[in-house]
Order: structure tokens, then C-alpha cells, then sequence
């Protein structure tokens, strides 16, 4: 396997560089086609493949053939309904603020749409939403929750729209990071001019809005260090973050953006990303510290999965990992157990928006919690506990190198 993630690497490291493709003998191509599709990046990885004489004669090639071109043309299509969808928001009066997603496809150039994305992230103010919603609506998105409360708006991340035919998603924030727990709280103090910023770019003819490029580059640190503190994260949020930095570098205020990683310990982990391009991405941006444990780093995010998700221990150890990042100092194993077991409120809102409203609920979402806990362990083995456990154990152990803990 750490062969394959070494040609996955390299692999990567020749689209974005536009260089000569190298890969380690043997390659083992259903090992390494597998890796690119948990990690999100098979589109690449199959497009650089296919024009390797020697892959036309794996037995795979046909197949990788067909998932490309499939995977293409349905990116392209919902890249083209999102931009149909902000030009209505635009005729309606609002310009919601587009994070990652189109932004960061656009910097993969000809590649740009073989960088998959299934959701778009656009942040509002709240008194938007009703606009913002009507407007999802009248073009055919139907919302996850039908109604939602001035107060719900306050407290919840994002509300999903789901598009339908096109398979794309629209996830509106009302605050870029979540209020789930006091390290994610603090994040999102960081972008309260986030509006005052905002820059106008243009994407295949239609003119969005986005994030300036300090406060969209410090996003897109933070969202991958969000999940790694959570769940972990995958190698295509660390070249989002390393193609904006080479692109866009002269014009972020590097003064700001470290002064607001130092306030939750993200530096180094920062750092760590960096030295990660240079020694496998090919990649020559300067760092401000040293690496920490870079290494490290690069086997939790390739083990991962794209968020986490290549297991359901990963996710589940998340709720244990938070915990214990929310004791602080003052941490004890017995604590963690319980708000592990109990989550806080603030944590179950982002799961249960009606708690909001009806805080009183709280012990009926928690026994909710359990059932879907056990009725899943049950339905694969009965082993969740177990490795949930060992999730958070070496998730936690990464942490403390980066003295979150």
C-alpha cells in the first residue's frame, strides 16, 4: 500500500506540474485506482493513467476510461447549474460568497474538471436566507429540512439543498467553520469582515463572489485542520491548499494568517502541509517553521480517506477526539467518556437543528445517537466500539504532537 500512496503522490505531482510521469515498479493498479477513489482524485489519477502506453494494456483500462469520461461530463454539468443557479441569485438581489468548490477547480486549469466536488459551499448573512432559499427552490433544489428558525440559522453550519437530476449539492453557511465545539467557535471569529473583503471573480463567463484571498486561503487551512482534529482529511484538500498558495501567495497577508493558526495551534500542522508538497508534490513554498511531523501527517491523510470517510470508526472516533479537545488541559479520561457518550449541546445542534428551539429534546437526540451507534456495529460485526477507540487513540496521539492537547 505505501507503494501505491507513493504513485498516487507522484502521479499527482505530474498533473498539476505538468511533468514527465514516473511510477514505482510494481504498480498495482487496482491498488492504486482504489486509493485515488477514496481519496477523491480518481478523475486525475485515471486521466494521467490513460495516456501511459503501457496502462492501455491493463485490464482496467477500459473501465478507468469510462469512470473518467463519466466523472467529467458530470462535473462539468454541475459546474455549469451552479453558475446558472448564481446568476439567479444575482437577478434576486444577492451574491452569496462561494467557498472552495468551482474556486478551487479553477485552479487545476485544464484539469478543472476532473477535480470532483459534489456540493458547493456559499456563505450568507442570515437575513438572506429567505431570499436565498426561494431562490434554491424556484431552480429546483429541495432543502434537507423544510423549515428553518431564526435561531436554527444562528447556531447550524450549513442547510443542504439537494439539486436533484444533476447530483449537485448546495450547502448555505451562515458561518464558514461551525459552532460544534469552543475550537471551531474561535475559527469562526476570524472572518468577521469576511463580507467587507469579498473579491468578484469570473468563472467560465459568470461573475461570483468570493472570499479575499487571505481570508479564502486561511479557510481552506482551517477546513482541512477542522477535519484532522475531527475525523482526518485527504491529499485533495492539502493540493487545494498548495495550488492557491503558489497562485495566489503575493497577495495574502502572511502576517494574518499565521497570527490566526498560532491562536488554535494550527502552525505547525500548516507547516507540516507545506513540507509535504515539497517532498512529494513538487511543490517549493516557504515555510515559516520547521516541519513537525510531516510524515506523520501524510500516513493519517492517505489511511483516511477524502473526510475521514474511509471507515465508519474514523467517523464515529470524531465525536471522542472532540471531546477530548474540548477538555483542554483539564482533561480525564472518565469526562471525555461521558460528553463522548452525552455530547454537549452545541455539538448536537449541528446534527439536530430543532434543538435550537426545543432544547428539551437533547436526551431523545442522544438515545437516537445510540440506536444508529449500535444498530450499525451490529449490521458489521459488532467491532465499532473497539475500533472507534483505536480511531481516536491514534488520532489523539498526532494531536498531541501538534500540542492541540
Amino acid at each position: 500500500m505505501r507503494k501505491q500512496s507513493e504513485n498516487l503522490l507522484a502521479i499527482l505531482k505530474s498533473a498539476v506540474h505538468h511533468e514527465a510521469l514516473s511510477l514505482n515498479e510494481p504498480v498495482e493498479y487496482d491498488c492504486l485506482m482504489e486509493l485515488a477513489r477514496e481519496q477523491s482524485v480518481l478523475p486525475i489519477v485515471g486521466e494521467m493513467l490513460c495516456r501511459d502506453p503501457e496502462f492501455i494494456q491493463e485490464k482496467v483500462y477500459e473501465q478507468t476510461v469510462r469512470q473518467v469520461v463519466a466523472s467529467v461530463a458530470v462535473q462539468s454539468s454541475r459546474t455549469a447549474a451552479f453558475l446558472q443557479l448564481y446568476r439567479a441569485f444575482a437577478d434576486a438581489g444577492v451574491y452569496p460568497v462561494v467557498m472552495k468548490g468551482v474556486v478551487c477547480r479553477e485552479l487545476y486549469g485544464r484539469l478543472k474538471d476532473h477535480r470532483p466536488s459534489g456540493d458547493e459551499d456559499i456563505l450568507i448573512r442570515p437575513a438572506e436566507f429567505k431570499t436565498v432559499r426561494a431562490v434554491l427552490k424556484s431552480q429546483g433544489y429541495e432543502p434537507e429540512r423544510k423549515e428553518m428558525t431564526d435561531r436554527q440559522l444562528e447556531e447550524v453550519q450549513e442547510i443542504t439543498f439537494d439539486g436533484g437530476a444533476v447530483g449537485l449539492h448546495i450547502e448555505v453557511h451562515t458561518n464558514p467553520i461551525g459552532q460544534e465545539s469552543g475550537i471551531r467557535r474561535d475559527m469562526n471569529e476570524m472572518f468577521q469582515s469576511v463580507f467587507e473583503n469579498q473579491q468578484r471573480i469570473e468563472v467560465d463567463g459568470t461573475e461570483i463572489m468570493t472570499m479575499g484571498h487571505t481570508d479564502h486561503f486561511l479557510f481552506l487551512v482551517l477546513h482541512a485542520f477542522k477535519h484532522m482534529i475531527s475525523n482526518g482529511f485527504g491529499i485533495r484538500q492539502a493540493l487545494d491548499i498548495l495550488l492557491y498558495y503558489e497562485k495566489y501567495g503575493d497577495e495574502i497577508c502572511w502576517d494574518y494568517v499565521y497570527d490566526n493558526l498560532r491562536k488554535v495551534c494550527a502552525e505547525r500542522f500548516f507547516c507540516d502541509l507545506l513540507y509535504i508538497g515539497r517532498q512529494h508534490l513538487g511543490f517549493d513554498l516557504p515555510a515559516k517553521y520547521r516541519p513537525n511531523c510531516p510524515e506523520e501527517l501524510l500516513t493519517d491523510l492517505m489511511e483516511n480517506g477524502i473526510f475521514g470517510s474511509k471507515r465508519q470508526a474514523y467517523q464515529t472516533a470524531a465525536s471522542i477526539t472532540t471531546a477530548a479537545i474540548d477538555r483542554g488541559k483539564k482533561r480525564n479520561q472518565i469526562m471525555v467518556l461521558l460528553q463522548t457518550c452525552f455530547p454537549p449541546m452545541g455539538f448536537m445542534i449541528s446534527r439536530n437543528p430543532e434543538l435550537a428551539d426545543y432544547p428539551w429534546l437533547l436526551p431523545v437526540c442522544w438515545i437516537r445517537r445510540w440506536g444508529r451507534f449500535f444498530r450499525y456495529s451490529r449490521d458489521n460485526g459488532g467491532g465499532l466500539v473497539s475500533d472507534s477507540i483505536e480511531a481516536s487513540r491514534q488520532r489523539i496521539r498526532l494531536l498531541k504532537k501538534y500540542k492541540i492537547l
